[in-house]
């Protein structure tokens, strides 16, 4: 069996589409897709990634069906009501006064307040609190001083697993991955994948960077902190894994290729900076990333 995981293309988070550049993304993308050979393709709800999909689904001559697991893997930590974790989160400061513009945020931040209000007005009047933090944006000091996090056991030992909504969410969104595989008769087993009905055929997922992480972790049995904290897929990136049965009815899943932006490159499109932060802690801006 081969698994792909295809990371929507440039996004507006602020109108959870694509921008000019992730269209060129999504275009050139789709120029490579009939060679992807894919078989059967999913997608998350989100716009951005449906929006990747259709350029992909067009070209190929495929459809995609639409799993609301595969959205974005959002289970946050509420700083208002953890004050203890706020060393996980070094540049994370309260709301200033109203009057923020609602196109300012991101999809995430728009919903992600403690009385998950932004009013219709799209000004933003929560002066004082924290937003809603995703556990996977935590900073790589504390995440050092915690190797906890690292562990494939441990991290569901952490503070911050245990105090956001992750063991709800993890499980949730795993189970239902797990699920999707033993239908094509690949079932999860004492951490590798019992193989009751051979395959050749290749599944392909239209989603987001931390949700692919989330499934990466369940297929290699892994601490998804460990994915999300070293891990930065571009946008329109594809990800390829193969099964790999050296013993009979027993398969592991092997990545041949992570990230690869190849068809970027083969249409002089510059790989974008969505999803990395600052490269330098000097060189901080809207265009070359964030701290």
């Amino acid at each position: 069996m081969r698994l792909l995981f295809i990371r929507h293309a440039e996004p507006d988070y602020s109108t959870d589409t694509l921008t000019e550049k992730g269209r060129r993304e999504a275009a050139l993308l789709a120029q490579a897709a009939p060679s992807l050979q894919m078989d059967h393709c999913f997608v998350s709800p989100l716009g951005r990634a449906q929006e990747t999909a259709s350029y992909c689904m067009k070209a190929a001559g495929k459809t995609a069906k639409t799993l609301d697991w595969l959205e974005e893997f959002d289970a946050p930590v509420d700083l208002n009501r953890t004050p203890e974790l706020l060393a996980a989160y070094p540049n994370v400061k309260p709301e200033p006064p109203a009057g923020i513009p609602k196109s300012r945020l991101t999809e995430s931040e728009a919903k992600g307040f403690p009385q998950g209000e932004v009013p219709g007005n799209g000004e933003v009047c929560t002066p004082g609190l924290y937003r809603l933090r995703r556990p996977w944006d935590i900073g790589q000091i504390y995440y050092a001083e915690h190797p906890e996090l690292m562990d494939p056991f441990g991290w569901r030992e952490s503070e911050i697993y245990l105090k956001s909504q992750m063991p709800a969410r993890y499980d949730q969104v795993v189970t239902a991955f797990d699920e999707l595989l033993a239908s094509y008769g690949y079932v999860h087993e004492n951490g590798l994948y019992r193989v009751e009905q051979e395959s050749r055929e290749t599944l392909a997922f239209f989603c987001h960077l931390g949700v692919s992480c989330v499934l990466l972790s369940a297929l290699w049995k892994t601490s998804p902190f460990f994915l999300w904290q070293n891990l930065a897929m571009p946008t329109s990136s594809v990800t390829e894994l193969f099964t790999e049965e050296r013993e009979q009815g027993s398969a592991l899943f092997r990545a041949r290729r992570i990230g690869d932006v190849s068809h970027l490159y083969a249409g002089g499109e510059p790989v974008s900076f969505a999803c990395r932060y600052c490269e330098v802690y000097s060189d901080f801006s809207e265009e070359t990333g964030r701290h």
